[in-house]
């Protein structure tokens, strides 16, 4: 999650999937809930989708073949399941369509990354309760550390576990505030970083992963390296049953 737009949230997310597929093939489902402007299906150049808005349209108990038709699959194997990419249908995504996106991703999936909002509405506070870490991410410029610390502060008032909470700093811009800023300003250094590659941008802009437009790029190493670290910290969701 973020605090405020242009860290990179969903770069990071799209990306450490794609990662995360070397080790759980198949097995990595990414759900946006950015309810206004969703980007991950650009940054993957997935096509065909599905939103949940269209979930009410279904009738009765939507079991895991029900739900099916909502979950797009990616050439790499992560499975993207959007809530909304229409601007104008914000209202038809329900919090029970998300918490039942979740419910129905956790079921095939080993690890389920969110893609948030920087807000804490009854949907993003849907995720949050559901996970099993929360990724903070902040780029090193002054507002949106200010808008992480504040994240801080809520997910502190709503009882949300301060261990579970990771600071991650994006460096999207090749200049920005000294390195000892950050430790100061949160008292506490960040857990992860990923260091300012102009590679990111191109790479969206094709809709295709830095991972696999870039594999060998530095920039794609400390993705894997964030990714690896994710996977080490954040506990795997239960194996699917086996039909």
């Amino acid at each position: 999650m973020h605090g405020k737009g242009g860290v990179g949230a969903s770069t990071l997310a799209v990306n450490s999937a794609v990662a995360m597929t070397e080790r759980s093939p198949g097995r990595i489902s990414v759900l946006d809930l950015n309810l206004t402007f969703s980007n991950t299906h650009l940054l993957m150049d997935v096509r065909s989708l599905t939103p949940l808005t269209r979930l009410a349209e279904l009738h009765g108990d939507i079991d895991e073949e029900a739900f099916e038709p909502f979950v797009a699959q990616h050439p790499t194997g992560v499975r993207l399941v959007v809530a909304n990419n229409v601007p104008v249908e914000t209202e038809f995504v329900s919090v029970p369509a998300v918490q039942l996106a979740l419910d129905r991703l956790k079921r095939r999936s080993d690890y389920v990354l969110v893609d948030l909002p920087a807000n804490f509405s009854e949907h993003t506070l849907a995720a949050i309760d559901a996970a099993n870490v929360v990724l903070l991410i902040t780029a090193n410029r002054l507002a949106s550390m200010k808008a992480a610390r504040d994240c801080l502060e809520v997910l502190g008032k709503i009882l949300y576990p301060p261990e579970q909470v990771k600071l991650i700093l994006n460096n999207v811009s090749p200049v920005g505030l000294d390195p000892g800023f950050f430790p100061a300003f949160f008292k506490r250094p960040p857990d992860e970083g990923v260091a300012y590659s102009d590679l990111f941008d191109p790479a969206a802009d094709h809709g295709r992963p830095l991972v696999l437009d870039k594999p060998d790029s530095v920039a794609a190493a400390d993705v894997k390296r964030l990714a690896s670290w994710l996977e080490r910290i954040a506990h795997p969701t239960p194996k699917a049953q086996k039909a």
